[in-house]
């Protein structure tokens, strides 16, 4: 949606130089700003507005920064230029295995562990 707000910006600033030249576009030069506004309000309105499905969870990130406040599911009301990045929150089933043909993964995937005496248990 940022780049709609700039379409909107450069809408206006066509719409000014339409307004101040002689051009057969003057008499319109009003109505092209208005135009550029609408539409920087209205894609400014739509990228505030996030969806976070069921099962998820929404993480904002401004800039590099993450913000500690988690997005639960439903509409939520963010800043424009925030990246909010869904995360799925349910329970996933993952079976390990020492058995070949048991489980997601095709061979071995048991951990092999330390106990605290040091010695190595395969946990399956």
């Amino acid at each position: 949606m940022l780049y709609l707000i700039i379409v909107g910006i450069i809408v206006v600033i066509v719409g000014v130089s339409a307004k101040k030249a002689n051009s057969p576009a003057r008499p319109y030069g009003n109505l092209i700003m208005i135009i550029g506004f609408v539409i920087v309000i209205l894609s400014a309105i739509m990228a505030s507005v996030v969806q976070i499905n069921p099962g998820e969870i929404g993480v904002q990130k401004l800039f590099g920064k993450v913000n500690n406040n988690t997005l639960e599911s439903g509409l939520n009301v963010v800043n424009p230029l925030v990246e909010v990045v869904n995360f799925d929150i349910r329970t996933q089933n993952y079976t390990m295995s020492g058995v070949q043909d048991e489980g997601d993964k095709s061979g071995d995937d048991a951990i092999r562990v330390l106990s605290a005496d040091g010695l190595e248990v395969v946990i399956d």
